[in-house]
């Protein structure tokens, strides 16, 4: 964690109001998002970590307002003080409030929407089908709720939220995403969007020997290396095609083969058990 000399006189006063004020919640430590320390702390007038940190700025963090009740709106307008924040705070409003006309303009019409639970980035005409799906998907009660958003330079944003029902913590639904603004006269709109999503599958040290496998295999076949990391979804295509050419040929036969062996295990245990009936009517 970071010392708290690395805490700047700007955050220091915003959390304080928050704190003092009650009206907006943090639910991340105030020390969390810091800029990055760079190898050699800079020469200059003012000299000191805090100084640096105060003319550099490279994160702001921002405290967003959570429901106490249920039914209450989860995003108030003007609720950051900040156009770019209160921009993407109303976009997850927009979702909460299965609003898709307001999605749409909040989305520039060559926005790149990049869920990393898919393949390939979404495009434009199939944005509109993700957040059809996805507001289906939470149905009246699941709403997006806001744990902390931090502003960067060039209209740049990081939030990090997760998903409540009815007010209640549902699990596995953490998630960060980082979006980037740009201009359309006046109203801020997403160009880019990139969303993590936590995995169900925690895997822990398990993955870091995957990878240490894979990352062997790279260095003993670069060249097949190489093609897998300029086409990585075809790998997938790659599995489509030996199940095609190897397990599909074995798997369906088998499936027709076991199917009638129930047939016939069907038709020998009625013959028996009419046979014991017509025994058992000879002696009654």
């Amino acid at each position: 964690m970071a010392s708290p000399s690395l805490q700047t006189p700007a955050l220091s006063s915003r959390l304080g109001q928050n704190i003092h004020n009650m009206s907006f919640r943090p639910t991340y430590a105030h020390r969390t998002f810091i800029a990055l320390k760079p190898e050699k702390w800079p020469h200059h007038k003012n000299k000191g970590r805090a100084a640096y940190l105060k003319r550099t700025n490279i994160w702001r963090p921002l405290c967003v307002r959570r429901p106490t009740e249920p039914g209450e709106p989860h995003f108030l307008k003007n609720s950051t003080q900040s156009p770019l924040s209160d921009a993407i705070l109303e976009f997850y409003s927009s979702i909460n409030d299965k609003d898709l006309n307001k999605l749409e303009q909040l989305i520039s019409d060559d926005c790149v929407f990049e869920d990393l639970t898919y393949f390939k980035p979404l495009e434009r005409k199939k944005i509109r089908q993700f957040f059809k799906q996805l507001t289906g998907a939470m149905g009246k009660h699941v709403s997006f709720v806001i744990d902390g958003v931090l502003e960067g330079k060039e209209l740049n944003v990081a939030v990090t939220w997760h998903l409540e029902w009815n007010n209640e913590f549902i699990p596995f639904t953490k998630g960060c995403s980082f979006y980037k603004c740009s201009k359309k006269g006046e109203k801020l709109m997403i160009k880019e969007a990139r969303v993590f999503v936590e995995s169900p599958m925690k895997p822990g040290d398990l993955a870091l020997e995957i990878l240490k496998i894979i990352i062997s295999l790279f260095d003993k076949f670069p060249k097949l290396a190489e093609s897998f990391l300029q086409k990585p979804d075809a790998i997938v295509l790659l599995f489509k095609k030996i199940y095609k050419w190897l397990i599909e040929p074995m798997i369906f036969p088998f499936l027709v083969y076991y199917t009638h062996f129930w047939t016939y295990v069907d038709r020998g245990l009625r013959y028996v058990l009419n046979m014991l009936l017509k025994i058992l009517k000879l002696f009654i």
